[in-house]
């Protein structure tokens, strides 16, 4: 496998990569985030 088929993405909102740059991340918003993104790479944040 190469490198450009490891490649995942994430679609963050605006609102989150504000609150990255600032340093300050709502936790909850980034888990539903990766929830969202990935919902069948993260069985164990289903049940969070």
């Amino acid at each position: 496998m190469d490198y450009e088929e490891k490649i995942m993405s994430l679609n963050v909102s605006e609102a989150l990569i504000q609150q990255a740059a600032a340093g300050d991340v709502d936790e909850p918003a980034f888990v539903e985030t990766i929830r969202q993104s990935l919902p069948y790479q993260t069985p164990e944040l289903q049940d969070s």
